[in-house]
């Protein structure tokens, strides 16, 4: 007796191959849905967007030590981050594997893997969220992790801009997306955003309001029919 395999797929490594015999495909990057319709049954394909739990309240908001805070490691552009940041009179907290150099006086950085729970605590002590993505990861989703983290905890976020997100930041007024490998780009945003609380404020209340129409628990049902559907 064979069992209904759903796969999701992200990124186009080893793509063809490994959803050979599958009875679904489901892929969380809308870059993909067209190679998959063409190169499987595109009735049995279905983009499916990661989103963000829904809206919560937090405890009082914490005191914001941050201007900019950065997480991650996957295809991070820190060099271009580094470079942005020199001359602003901004702080600037990094948490990453990646081994830095020539980091400017403004910019902290902590060589660590945090738990889950302190990014999230870091993240609500910062102003703005940058997420630096590098040109090699620009057909992939490489940085939603951290986009989702961000707008669970509604900060705005400086994003650069990938064909493979699915979320776009500035058409539902989440943040900013930057050019990629653009520093000078991602310095103007960084002060438009530190220069003008209102509009921080302004895009907290959109993403909230965001979580309420786009959540995870809308994802999770789509998900949920599919299951139903493979399985009469």
């Amino acid at each position: 007796l064979k069992k209904p395999i759903v796969v999701c797929m992200h990124n186009k490594n080893n793509l063809y191959g490994f959803i050979k015999g599958c009875d679904f495909v489901i892929t969380i990057n809308p870059d993909l849905l067209d190679k998959l319709k063409q190169q499987y049954n595109s009735s049995k394909v279905q983009y499916i967007p990661l989103l963000p739990e829904q809206a919560i309240e937090f405890d009082a908001e914490p005191e914001l030590k941050y201007d900019i805070i950065s997480i991650g490691n996957t295809y991070r552009d820190y060099r271009i981050l580094l470079e942005s940041m020199e001359d602003l009179p901004y702080n600037c907290l990094i948490v990453t594997s990646q081994v830095l150099k020539d980091i400017p006086a403004n910019v902290t950085v902590i060589n660590d893997k945090l738990e889950y729970s302190e990014c999230l605590r870091l993240y609500r002590q910062a102003k703005v969220i940058v997420l630096p993505v590098l040109a090699e990861a620009q057909e992939g989703v490489f940085g939603l992790t951290s986009l989702i983290d961000a707008l669970y905890v509604e900060k705005p976020v400086i994003i650069t801009r990938t064909k493979g997100m699915g979320i776009s930041i500035e058409k539902n007024n989440l943040g900013l997306e930057v050019n990629v490998a653009d520093a000078d780009s991602l310095k103007q945003a960084i002060c438009q955003l530190m220069l003008d609380e209102e509009k921080r404020r302004s895009i907290s209340y959109n993403i909230k309001r965001f979580k309420k129409e786009n959540s995870m628990e809308k994802s999770a049902k789509q998900i949920c029919e599919i299951f139903k559907e493979i399985i009469k």
